[in-house]
């Protein structure tokens, strides 16, 4: 949902430190409890959010890559939503209803819980977004399990019996830990920081160990010993990568190893290390974790090759087609035909671009899933770029009745882009454009900057998004529906992997429409240049040029 369809309040520092004081007690009460459950699922689409009785939130938990996926929503720390907007996600319900709330709408489940003090007054709420809509019932007992152990905390009416009964309940939470721990087909190690002693290895690391090295390990000789006091001639690759990501607090980055073990088999790891804070939020601890992912590699891998194999064997065809039509075309043989066989070539032609375009798209989404899509990012005057590609559909829009405007707030903008991905996205959004924008209409393309960024906007005078569609319109395989004489529905793969190439560069796109003025579409870029890189010039012909873009508006009536 689009940001602008509801005011936005935030939290100045002072506010939010404050709050974040006052709910100090209630944090360090239920962040073991969330952390284990972060530890123990499976995948990475879960996040689980606290806000206070104001309803801003608070403090997040769960993987980069899910939280950016509910970047739409501004679902950030320090930010609140106005109360009319709170009927329509499960924290607004707990808010205004103060029970508990499950809402299931097409793209996650939201559920959220409200955390009472001793009189059953609403202190805060607690909620878990998540995709897998299968475990939303596990996730719903988690939270009620953490909110009924709370709950016993504060009831607590002695201090003394509070302390210890804190202290045996930490304790049962640490053997319950160490108990999933073991039993967890998963190795885990548990280090301190920065020493990076060992303070806890689970049975499947050791297991890891006796298989590669071939020796008996001893679980004890291990603890109090550091990953730094490990001979750098035994360390696999994964433990240097793994010192280095912990030292440099880059905790996002998954590390990947082969390991050769003495019975002649090999499994391929995934290794991930999540840091564990302190009430003063420092790091206190780091858990190492690692994945047997032999089979997905594999699959991965056959996948990798099928893609590569179809790629060509489906390109191929369609570009033959599309040359055989082109050729057909020319003055040479035209004359020779009639004017009911030129008009099937041309719709032969048309319908090879739009087949060439659907393959490109489907390929490129899935190799991006599968972590196969690469970048060739080089340093390029953006402004030309993209003025060049805005130019190149102008006797298009023309034919249509559409204006195309180009505007910049500087003449020349050296930034690093992959220009393949960069002009597939100008080309997509214009095509968008163009398609639902009606005769007399117009596209204005402007470059400017804010703040870090490098912004490029896209806005259309056409017929705009309903408000509900909004959420929906980068999903993969959604299409809306319009009564428009050159729109068709479409296969929803477009805008799906416009936002997946513009996350592969590290940039953002955000969406803002009215339902019958228009809809604007802006991409936010990293400011920056890649450093003692010349500046690369587009080498492409005119004929190359009007190729891609036959490509792109392939589908416009």
């Amino acid at each position: 949902m689009s940001s602008t369809t509801r005011s936005i309040f935030k939290y100045t520092n002072e506010k939010y430190n404050k709050s974040i004081k006052e709910h100090k007690d209630i944090l360090n009460i239920i962040s073991p409890y969330i952390e284990l459950l972060i530890i123990n699922q499976q995948s990475d689409d879960i996040s689980i959010n606290f806000f206070d009785k104001n309803c801003y939130l608070l403090k997040q938990w769960g993987s980069k890559e899910h939280l950016n996926e509910l970047d739409y929503s501004n679902l950030v720390e320090g930010v609140c939503w106005q109360n009319k907007f709170m009927g329509i996600n499960s924290t607004g319900e707990v808010f205004s209803n103060s029970e508990d709330s499950i809402i299931n709408n097409n793209k996650y489940i939201e559920i959220s819980v409200p955390l009472n003090d001793k009189k059953d007054n609403l202190l805060a709420i607690l909620t878990i977004i998540l995709i897998n809509k299968k475990e939303s019932f596990k996730y719903h007992e988690s939270l009620l399990h953490i909110k009924s152990s709370l709950e016993k905390h504060l009831r607590s009416k002695n201090k003394i019996e509070y302390s210890e009964f804190l202290k045996q309940k930490v304790q049962k939470r640490e053997k319950l830990f160490m108990a999933v721990m073991e039993n967890f087909n998963m190795a885990l190690m548990i280090v301190s920081y920065p020493s990076l002693k060992i303070q806890y290895i689970n049975t499947p690391s050791i297991n890891l160990i006796d298989g590669v090295t071939g020796v008996d390990i001893k679980r004890d000789d291990l603890y109090g010993v550091s990953l730094y006091d490990i001979e750098k001639s035994q360390r696999y690759d994964v433990i240097n990568h793994t010192i280095d990501n912990i030292r440099e607090k880059n905790f996002e980055t998954l590390s990947k190893s082969e390991f050769h073990f003495q019975n002649g088999t090999k499994k391929i790891m995934k290794f991930s290390s999540i840091p564990i804070y302190d009430e003063d939020e420092n790091i206190k601890s780091v858990v190492i974790t690692g994945m047997d992912i032999t089979e997905e590699s594999e699959f991965l891998n056959t996948k990798n090759k099928f893609f590569s194999l179809i790629s060509h064997e489906l390109r191929s065809p369609a570009n033959i087609i599309i040359s055989a039509s082109q050729l057909l075309l020319t003055d040479k043989y035209k004359k020779l035909l009639n004017g009911n066989v030129i008009s099937h070539i041309e719709m032969l032609k048309i319908n090879s671009y739009r087949l060439l375009r659907l393959i490109n798209n489907f390929l490129d989404i899935e190799k991006f899933q599968a972590g196969f899509l690469e970048l060739d990012m080089k340093n390029y005057d953006i402004v030309h770029c993209t003025e060049e590609l805005t130019n190149s559909i102008i006797d298009l829009t023309d034919s249509k009745g559409i204006k195309v405007i180009f505007d910049t707030e500087f003449e020349e903008k050296i930034v690093a882009l992959d220009i393949d991905k960069y002009e597939r996205i100008i080309l997509n959004l214009l095509s968008n454009a163009t398609k639902f924008t009606p005769e007399g209409g117009q596209i204005l393309v402007n470059l400017y900057e804010n703040q870090e960024h490098l912004v490029v906007s896209v806005k259309d005078t056409g017929v705009g998004i309903k408000k509900e569609n909004i959420p929906k319109i980068f999903n993969k395989f959604n299409s809306i529906k319009y009564n428009l004489p050159r729109v068709d529905s479409g296969t929803g793969l477009g805008l799906n992997l416009v936002k997946n190439l513009m996350e592969k560069m590290n940039g953002v796109i955000k969406v803002d429409s009215i339902l019958g003025k228009g809809t604007e579409f802006k991409l936010f870029f990293p400011n920056i240049k890649l450093e003692d890189e010349e500046l690369e010039y587009v080498k492409r012909t005119q004929k190359e040029i009007e190729q891609i873009t036959n490509i792109e508006f392939s589908d416009i009536k």
